[in-house]
């Protein structure tokens, strides 16, 4: 586990604990809270693991699923809004006592379903999969899919097999139309999630980690064998990942250079710009993609 994740660990704070001072604290859940200075430190992706990690904590029986047991089990997740905290339990309370933003499915999963922790029960990466699909649609199932294909044990085949067998649920249709295009090749789920939304906008051509031109660069997707769409994290030019970050800009300039004038024009795009605009992404990539070469 990352080290961030022992650091929240240790920073909550126990609200249901008596002379708890609660004027500057984050409440993540009905039992737990970070003080509003650590919270704000967070980069959102922790912020989303730190509000299912609690929500685990609140509860004694009730099993996290969808992305927020995506979060948990270190599955690719997009990172836009985390409104709900989704719990299975076979019998759920009335829902006038629902936390804020936790959810209740009243249902039943079979051991093989769920994953036992000391301090909480998440669904298995299967079913996470599936209930995402089920509560988030085509586009993050997808990017659980292409998780389970590399991670998870899986190939396209024994999952698109494995969702054939799932009896009818609501979802199912989006499960079925995320393992049939889930891929070995992505790698990142940012890369997994622009797949997904150029997808579900009607590309029929959308490829993921082509090597192009005669130096053989790998370019994140290819559209229709000629438009290049990058998602460029901050991290290439961190001064550790790729060595220092002048090297990098420069490295990355010789690429983008001999990619585009060996006829691939290149579009580029921030993870964080996907999660928060994605019609916006969608709309420039098909406005370049109609102009033509």
């Amino acid at each position: 586990m990352g080290e961030w994740k022992t650091e929240i660990r240790n920073e909550l704070v126990d609200v249901r604990a008596e002379h708890v001072a609660r004027g500057h604290l984050v409440q993540l859940s009905t039992s737990h809270a970070l003080a509003r200075g650590a919270y704000d430190a967070l980069k959102i992706h922790q912020r989303h693991w730190a509000r299912a990690y609690c929500a685990g904590l609140a509860v004694r029986a009730a099993i996290l699923t969808g992305r927020a047991s995506a979060y948990l089990n270190d599955m690719w997740v997009v990172n836009t809004p985390l409104d709900e905290v989704v719990l299975v339990l076979k019998s759920v309370p009335p829902r006038t006592t629902w936390p804020s933003g936790v959810r209740y499915l009243q249902r039943s999963l079979p051991e093989s379903r769920i994953r036992r922790g000391e301090a909480m029960s998440t669904a298995s990466p299967l079913q996470t999969f599936l209930d995402i699909a089920r509560l988030d649609g085509f586009t993050h199932a997808l990017v659980a899919a292409d998780w389970l294909v590399q991670f998870g044990g899986f190939t396209p085949v024994t999952l698109q097999d494995l969702v054939e067998r799932e009896p009818r649920f609501p979802g199912k249709p989006a499960a079925r139309r995320a393992a049939r295009h889930a891929s070995t090749l992505s790698e990142s789920a940012p890369e997994a999630y622009a797949r997904a939304l150029l997808i579900e906008a009607g590309f029929t051509d959308v490829r993921a980690n082509v090597k192009v031109t005669r130096w053989g660069y790998r370019v994140d997707l290819l559209i229709d064998g000629w438009l290049v769409v990058e998602i460029d994290g901050r991290v290439k030019y961190d001064n550790e990942t790729y060595g220092p970050a002048h090297k990098a800009l420069l490295d990355e300039k010789t690429r983008a250079d001999r990619i585009g004038n060996a006829g691939f024009p290149i579009l580029r795009f921030a993870p964080r710009y996907l999660e928060t605009n994605p019609r916006d992404f969608v709309a420039e990539v098909r406005a370049r993609a109609e102009r033509g070469r």
